[in-house]
């Protein structure tokens, strides 16, 4: 496990690398690592709910914002809107493998004071001016899930960017609390509360093993994107993302505007399986739709769940099945 943290947070170009068992567990880390305690941490709803739920266990309160929408990341005017005197920071998911608005979102926190966490779980490897997302902010969080780009049986971890958050601390947390700076074998002390979030060392090994593959295989994701784009570009039944070289797409996120679900039942029944990411946003389960958090309006993001499809997209894909995928999508009316 040590030497994937040695590699990783070279590859990323980070200050630290924390291995845990899940991206759900980096990001509760990460949180519980910066002072947000009683405060309100804006987020987007148009993400996994492990972002939220997150927040909510470190003591803080999610307020859920807008994204933009044409590349579904967090939408710069609505973020500034969202500000009050107690926010505390800014959890933004890199949607897709897209890299959002860093500049503005730079620009805000540095204006307001605020910490930064990124959730990476789609953008392994991304870029952004050539920085890589989780080297970008305070702190990184990243998914090794099995189905992401870079991928395991569990685990994820947590690039630190700003040298006054404590890695001893974030080691401490994620097994049972143990003072990693003075144990000696079976002997140490217990200094906080913590869990058992350590990364397995098979899980280690499978993820030390594709990190050199994984710029190629990002490469063979973007060109594949392109192929879309070029051949999904123009037609009326669906909306194609821009086309970004600094995305690694993770996901090959469509908009179709009318009856998506007959659209999954047409490309199922030509043999393509399609995803969606997501079918509801975070603010509209029922847990935190009764919540203050939920209460709100997000027109963009509201419109947006109800057309996502993602379609196939992985390096191995061959140009055949990308082109009976095509074929397919060109079909529908």
């Amino acid at each position: 496990m040590k030497k994937f943290e040695e590699e990783f947070n070279r590859y990323i170009g980070s200050l630290h690398a924390v291995a845990v068992n899940s991206g759900t567990s980096a990001l509760y880390l990460a949180m519980r690592s910066i002072p947000c305690r009683g405060q309100r941490v804006i987020v987007p709803s148009l993400t996994f709910v492990s972002t939220a739920h997150a927040i909510i266990e470190a003591g803080a309160t999610p307020v859920f914002v807008d994204v933009d929408e044409s590349t579904f990341n967090i939408c710069i005017d609505d973020l500034h809107d969202k500000l009050t005197h107690d926010t505390a920071a800014i959890v933004l998911l890199h949607f897709g493998g897209r890299p959002c608005d860093v500049r503005a979102v730079k620009e805000m926190a540095e204006g307001h004071d605020l910490y930064v966490v990124e959730d990476c779980a789609h953008a392994c490897g991304a870029t952004y001016q050539e920085r890589k997302t989780g080297a970008i902010f305070d702190l990184g969080c990243f998914s090794f899930d099995p189905v992401k780009n870079l991928a395991t049986f569990s685990g994820g971890a947590i690039t630190i960017n700003d040298p006054e958050i404590r890695r001893d601390k974030i080691d401490s947390a994620r097994w049972c609390g143990i003072d990693v700076r003075t144990r000696s074998g079976p002997k140490y002390d217990v200094i906080d509360l913590g869990w058992n979030y350590y990364m397995c060392e098979a899980s280690a090994a499978m993820v030390l093993a594709q990190l050199p593959r994984l710029d190629d295989a990002n490469r063979r994701r973007k060109e594949i994107a392109r192929f879309y784009d070029q051949e999904l570009g123009s037609l009326d039944s669906i909306i194609t993302p821009p086309y970004s070289s600094d995305c690694v797409y993770h996901i090959y996120p469509i908009r179709v505007a009318n009856h998506r679900d007959k659209f999954i039942q047409h490309m199922a029944s030509r043999g393509i399986e399609c995803g969606i990411h997501y079918a509801r946003a975070v603010h509209q389960f029922s847990f935190y739709a009764r919540s203050t958090a939920g209460k709100t309006s997000l027109p963009n993001t509201e419109r947006i769940v109800n057309q996502l499809v993602s379609i196939p997209i992985y390096p191995s894909l061959s140009t055949e099945q990308l082109d009976s995928i095509v074929a397919a999508i060109r079909e529908y009316k």
